[in-house]
């Protein structure tokens, strides 16, 4: 400017305070990449303290800034929420490349490799690991809605987990891009994930918290299946519950009204989980008066359960099994 203050070109970075990583007191660990996603990407970094710290990286070449946009209305909601199952945040700044998002590091790989990765560390995945699966990320999702937050994009790439240890799975919710406050009924628009929305949300593009179980069914589900897409948000092999053999956003709204997810599962599911057998119905009900809460979910027996199968429940094993028929 003629005043020589500095002035920027998108109102919404205006809002964001001007720095640069080492200004902030940071310096890469490894050049390598942590994660990637629609955003940008997450390097590795250390504080002034030694303590280490993920820093997200978004590009400020988005012309209509929406990216810049999305990653301040996510640190918002990072910023005040308090879970351990839910990603943390503490910093947010710019330099005149890019948007720099400053939190917690989770070193565990996301739920689109989990299962090559648990059968690498030799994981027993019978019923109770399952379960501790489970219940951490519909904890996730239990806190988010008491605190009037709608995430509104689960799928496996916003699912991590917090160490390599698998035998121990520490499950953390991420990427707030498009999540919306529900204090009250929201009236704000998302689309979310084709293959992860549910059909109530087709037609009015409205979320509702029993809209983010049935995203998160789907994500299980596709586990139990072995047919977890790679990564949903960038145009991968399309091999999902709802997306295998379709072409169109359509099509996969079409098979998100009819295909029976439930049955797909429960045919494979060993007769043992019949607790799971049981709960996942009402995970990924159709029609939002059948499905479960979050809060429902974890009240479900099958959580409290003492007597439970040791039998182990292997997703790709069970696939082969089934191929080779």
């Amino acid at each position: 400017s003629v005043t020589g203050v500095q002035t920027c070109a998108l109102p919404i970075s205006c809002e964001i305070p001007f720095n640069t990583l080492t200004g902030a007191g940071y310096r890469l660990v490894w050049e390598r990449e942590l994660g990637h996603g629609a955003q940008g990407i997450v390097k590795l970094a250390q504080n002034s303290a030694g303590v280490q710290r993920s820093v997200k990286y978004v590009p400020k070449t988005d012309s209509e800034g929406q990216k810049v946009a999305e990653l301040r209305a996510e640190f918002k909601f990072l910023s005040t929420l308090d879970s351990r199952f839910v990603a943390k945040a503490f910093e947010l700044f710019q330099d005149h490349e890019y948007c720099y998002m400053i939190g917690e590091p989770y070193f565990g790989g996301d739920f689109c490799t989990l299962l090559p990765r648990a059968e690498e560390q030799r994981v027993a995945m019978v019923e109770n690991w399952w379960r501790a699966v489970m219940r951490q990320c519909f904890e996730g999702l239990a806190y988010l809605h008491g605190q009037g937050v709608l995430h509104c994009d689960i799928k496996e790439p916003n699912l991590m987990l917090r160490r390599r240890d698998l035998r121990h799975p520490q499950v953390v919710i991420i990427d707030f891009g498009l999540a919306v406050n529900n204090n009250g009924k929201t009236t704000e628009k998302r689309r979310g994930t084709v293959g992860y929305i549910p059909p109530e949300t087709y037609d009015t593009e409205l979320w509702n918290p029993e809209g983010d179980v049935f995203s998160m069914g789907v994500v299980i589900a596709q586990l139990l299946l072995y047919v977890v897409p790679i990564s949903p948000s960038r145009g991968s092999i399309r091999c999902g519950a709802f997306t295998a053999g379709v072409h169109t956003p359509e099509d996969v709204k079409h098979a998100t009204l009819t295909r029976d997810l439930s049955r797909c599962v429960l045919e494979i599911l060993p007769l043992e989980y019949h607790g799971l057998a049981r709960l996942l119905p009402k995970i990924v009900a159709k029609d939002i008066k059948d499905r479960f809460s979050a809060q429902k979910v974890l009240d479900d027996p099958w959580f409290s359960q003492q007597n439970t199968s040791t039998m182990e429940f292997n997703p790709r094993v069970s696939k082969v099994n089934r191929q080779m028929r």
